[in-house]
């Protein structure tokens, strides 16, 4: 499950060890703005001024490979395997699926139907056989 990141985590995970990142309100306004504060406690409004005066320092190619391993180990993709569970899931929801082999549902549906017309069939003719034999035991007895 990966996080949710607002603005100060998402910038306290690009920032080196030892720097803050601080929500400020001005002059009691419900809006608030970033503020970036140095171990030094130096002020910072932005990213870019974070930056400048990192490269300034003349340590900005060991902060980009920082921000590198940061991100990296932040979209780390994981394990994308699907549990048994999720995957007998998936097969019981394909097994019910209508289109699943209709060639055939559609076979066994007529067949069953045939046969229960020829097994109609097949009893009433016996009921025929039946009845004519009982006429003609009536009609010999005249």
């Amino acid at each position: 499950e990966m996080p949710i990141l607002t603005e100060s985590d998402l910038l306290m995970s690009i920032l080196p060890q030892g720097w803050k990142v601080i929500q400020a309100r001005t002059g009691g306004k419900k809006t608030s703005h970033t503020v970036i504060l140095n171990p030094q406690g130096k002020r910072f409004d932005s990213i870019e001024d974070v930056n400048e005066f990192l490269m300034h320092q003349g340590g900005i190619e060991k902060i980009e490979e920082e921000i590198k391993k940061v991100f990296a180990r932040k979209t780390k993709v994981e394990n994308l395997d699907l549990t048994q569970s999720a995957k007998m899931k998936r097969k019981y929801m394909a097994m019910k699926n209508p289109f699943r082999n209709l060639l055939k549902r559609t076979l066994e549906k007529n067949h069953a139907v045939t046969v229960c017309k020829k097994k109609k069939s097949y009893d009433y003719q016996m009921y025929l056989i039946k009845r004519k034999r009982e006429i003609k035991k009536i009609f010999k007895g005249f």
